[in-house]
């Protein structure tokens, strides 16, 4: 028996099913132990004389794609919804809506590398799975007598893993989001759900409501800002994830009427820098720049920071949005 390597971004789908794999296998597989990994964690990948793992992931190392090649197995992928994703984040913590997108782009950047892996089967909430099967398939070779005996703690066999999954969201006290807060989720998160699913990112689009003010660090920054006074740091972060790959970005400004020559340094980093550009604000409108940038490290969060590079006696800024478009994998 190899070891079974189950990766799924927090979510109420991910919970529950965390759960039921690692009751019903150990029902089959009494001494199985259960190795769960975050994103910084390292791999035992040593040839292994003993028995199989259970290996659980929500925040998967990058190595783990490359392990699971390596050793001809086959991840089982669960990905849940959006919004039922980003409320149970919201719950978990407590953390704000930001807080809780950035977590899952970090979870889906990892994640998306698993799902190449070949054979790597895909399950999402509504496919309309029995939990036999989702059994069967961790399982391996194994009497579907003792399976079904597994899954009867759960519901029985015939239970589909959507009912059983929302039997016991009902049961918990997840945040309902807003409406801007649904949008932001969708905005981001949308296109990482697209590359987990099919390995090529969709469209993404940060907007400027997830950057911070560079006067008041933490601070959600204003839709338009006054940049009278010194040089410094106008907007920064929103410190979410992208999958490893070459990605254009195209950033959006808006400038008031009394702009006068306004110079505006934007840096992307990441655990280094990974671009920069500049744009001179000279006259009223909406204006955007774009630059290139090589993600390496999809555990690594993202910064764009604005900067005036002169003082300005008046004038004001608004950062509309970053789009991001995936050009190439590296």
């Amino acid at each position: 028996m190899n070891d079974i390597v189950v990766v799924a971004p927090p979510s109420p789908l991910s919970a529950w099913s965390f759960q039921f794999l690692e009751q019903a296998l150990r029902s089959v597989y009494p001494s199985l132990p259960v190795l769960r990994l975050d994103r910084l964690d390292r791999i035992d990948d040593s040839d292994r004389s003993g028995g199989a793992r259970l290996i659980l992931s929500a925040f998967p190392p990058p190595a783990l794609a490359t392990f699971c090649s390596r050793r001809n197995l086959t991840p089982i992928i669960l990905l849940d919804d959006t919004l039922p994703s980003t409320a149970f984040v919201c719950a978990g913590g407590p953390v704000s809506t930001l807080e809780a997108v950035r977590a899952m782009s970090a979870s889906l950047s990892l994640a998306g590398a698993c799902s190449s892996v070949p054979g790597a089967r895909l399950i999402r909430r509504g496919d309309g799975m029995r939990l036999l099967d989702m059994l069967a398939l961790a399982a391996g070779d194994v009497a579907q007598s003792r399976l079904q005996t597994a899954c009867a703690p759960f519901g029985g066999p015939d239970k589909r893993l959507q009912d059983a999954v929302l039997e016991w969201e009902a049961a918990q006290n997840f945040p309902e989001l807003t409406a801007d807060e649904e949008q932001l989720a969708e905005c981001v998160l949308g296109g990482l759900y697209k590359y987990v699913e099919d390995g090529a990112p969709g469209t993404l689009t940060w907007p400027g409501r997830a950057f911070l003010l560079g006067d008041s660090p933490g601070t959600t920054a204003p839709t338009i800002l006054e940049v009278t006074g010194r040089a410094r740091i106008i907007f920064y972060g929103p410190y979410f994830h992208l999958p490893r790959g070459r990605w254009k970005m195209r950033i959006s400004f808006g400038f008031s009427h009394d702009i006068r020559g306004l110079p505006l340094n934007i840096q992307i980093a990441s655990a280094t820098l990974l671009g920069e550009v500049r744009i001179l604000a000279e006259r009223s409108g909406i204006f955007a720049v774009n630059c290139e940038v090589v993600v390496t490290d999809p555990h690594e969060p993202i910064e764009v920071r604005t900067m005036n590079e002169q003082g300005a006696i008046e004038g004001h800024v608004a950062l509309a949005s970053v789009e991001l478009t995936y050009l190439a994998e590296t």
